[in-house]
């Protein structure tokens, strides 16, 4: 006789209720949090335990939340786009509503991955409630997700208890004030000098050409330049049958300092040189790094430089005069914007490292005495954005290249040192809260020495 006993089967709602374990799981795990599902032997009344950790230094807070689930492939109750009903049974409520653990009920549909809860004393602590033993869900309120984050931890601990709640987040493109060195002279060279001081080897060199260039310099009876010193005027200031010629990436890549101090010095040279063509001086009080400031214009002594790209295109007043308060015919002192920039190494590549600043004259050329008095106070009021576009206008001062001038230009800048942080810096921080005395530069006039930063027009 056949056996027709039947075999074991597993029933399709015992692979819903697992699936609908997993998605919690899931969702817990989002949070960063611990979740412990019941065994078998173990699920008298609940599905698992949820333990709260922080995000911020990894501790377990031993903080639980009992956790019952009830899964479905099915519409709930009552259901449209917005809610719902799930109806409880008087048993499980029971056993739910004892003890003092606080517990939710989180329903699901897994299929489409949906998942939604309710603290159940919160909710049943209604009479009316309990007795209609029907939840009501809200989809958008109740959603079971990462952002019910805050609102799973009041429900776990007391009220003395704070938990961090880690932001989201976020990355941002910095910009460093790092100009990397494109390109210099290939060869350098050194000779011995018929001169011992350098203004002697100016005056020499005017009297032949007009503008001989900077890109030199004198050191122990010996000239070392960019320039080729083989060619005129050159034999004029220096000894026949000297000349010494060498690869410049040789002395950018030495580790002997001396041939890198050297180097600098041709590569600072090189910039006072490239900065003169464009119409920027140079100011450098004995024992101090020099400032480079845009000299006033050649008809008055107010200058406006354009910048940026032809999409973008902008004009700043780079010399501008600042009036008296009391005399606004009087002109005070004028604004120049400058740079303090030196040369570096990192890795192996050389960038200028550059320091936006300002330069204050009494008449466009003379220093102004109280130009270092000027310059604190005006800083104290420059706020981050100022400071930026001071940045990415000298970022593009040094990278722009003149098509138009014969002149062969030493130095080559390229862009500026961009990476990707993995945080973001709010710009609420940046902003300086100053006092109302703090504002003031002397007889310059405070606000309009910060509204007029830039005039881009």
């Amino acid at each position: 006789m056949a056996d027709n006993t039947p075999g074991k089967r597993i029933l399709p709602t015992s692979f819903t209720g697992h699936k609908g374990v997993l998605l919690i799981d899931s969702v817990i795990t989002d949070l960063g949090w611990l979740f412990t599902p019941t065994t078998a032997h173990t699920d008298g009344g609940v599905d698992g335990f949820i333990e709260i950790r922080r995000t911020d230094t990894g501790e377990l807070t031993n903080l639980i939340l009992q956790l019952q689930s009830k899964a479905t492939t099915k519409d709930w109750v009552a259901e449209t786009p917005e809610s719902f009903d799930f109806r409880v049974v008087e048993r499980d409520l029971a056993y739910w509503l004892q003890g003092n653990t606080p517990i939710i009920l989180v329903v699901c549909r897994p299929d489409t991955a949906e998942a939604y809860w309710i603290s159940v004393k919160d909710y049943f602590r209604d009479i009316a409630a309990r007795k209609t033993k029907k939840v009501h869900f809200n989809k958008k309120l109740n959603r079971f997700d990462k952002a019910s984050a805050d609102a799973l931890f009041e429900l776990a601990a007391p009220t003395d208890v704070g938990l961090y709640s880690e932001p989201p987040p976020s990355t941002e493109t910095l910009e460093s004030n790092l100009v990397s060195v494109a390109g210099f002279p290939p060869k350098l060279f050194i000779a011995h000098s018929l001169f011992t001081e350098g203004a002697l080897i100016d005056e020499r060199l005017r009297d032949h050409v007009p503008h001989p260039g900077h890109e030199w310099f004198v050191k122990e009876g010996k000239l070392f330049a960019f320039h080729d010193l083989r060619r005129p005027p050159w034999n004029i200031v220096i000894a026949n049958g000297t000349i010494e010629q060498f690869d410049t990436a040789e002395w950018a890549s030495s580790d002997d300092p001396l041939l890198r101090r050297d180097f600098v010095r041709l590569l600072n040279q090189s910039l006072r040189a490239f900065f003169s063509a464009r119409g920027i001086w140079r100011f450098a009080p004995k024992g101090t790094p020099p400032t480079y400031y845009f000299a006033p214009d050649q008809d008055e002594i107010t200058r406006r430089q354009s910048w940026g790209t032809s999409r973008a295109a902008f004009v700043r007043t780079v010399v501008k005069g600042i009036a008296s308060k009391k005399e606004p015919s009087r002109m005070v002192c004028y604004r120049h914007v400058a740079v303090k920039p030196r040369f570096d190494c990192f890795g192996g590549v050389w960038y200028l490292v550059i320091e936006p600043t300002y330069h204050f004259t009494y008449d466009g050329h003379k220093p102004s005495g109280f130009r270092e008095e000027y310059l604190s106070g005006l800083k104290r009021i420059e706020g981050h954005q100022a400071i930026y576009n001071n940045l990415r206008f000298w970022i593009h001062a040094l990278s722009r290249q003149d098509l138009f001038s014969d002149r062969a230009e030493s130095l080559r800048f390229g862009s500026s040192v961009k990476f990707e942080a993995d945080f973001g810096i709010p710009d609420e921080d940046w902003l300086r809260k100053l006092e109302p005395e703090d504002t003031d530069i002397s007889e310059v006039d405070a606000e309009e020495a910060q509204t007029d930063l830039f005039d881009e027009d």
